[in-house]
């Protein structure tokens, strides 16, 4: 199915139990995970994560089906790896590419042969 230029956003929230490294980490292997079903070029061309750690929020954004992929992937990981009232998500109004505020992009996502993430946020 050939969505065009349509796009979609996600907000996550997470619970003062949910551990951001662990948040994190997973978000790591969504990507992977995407970039696997999608190519990595696809993926980060047409897809934006977004993480403010002290608001402990995270959006997922950009054009369909790569983003709602990310985002369905993403969820799936949380959802083996946190408890349920760890974190919520919801579908936003606002287009793709718009700004929030205190977060930062994700930039680069690195897993080396050892299975060591590293993780580059830059500000938004």
């Amino acid at each position: 199915m050939n969505h065009g230029n349509d796009t979609i956003s996600y907000e996550y929230r997470f619970g003062p139990s949910a551990p951001i490294p662990v948040i994190l980490e997973t978000l790591v292997l969504a990507v992977a995970a995407a970039e696997s079903l999608h190519g990595r070029a696809r993926v980060r061309s047409d897809s934006q994560v977004h993480v403010n750690t002290s608001e402990r929020l995270c959006f997922v954004e950009g054009l369909l089906p790569i983003a709602e992929d990310l985002a369905r992937i993403f969820t799936g990981f949380l959802s083996r790896k946190c408890k349920a009232d760890d974190f919520s998500v919801r579908q936003l109004d606002q287009p793709s590419g718009s700004t929030h505020e205190g977060t930062s992009t994700l930039e680069k996502l690195e897993v080396d042969a050892s299975g060591d993430q590293a993780i580059t946020l830059r500000p938004a």
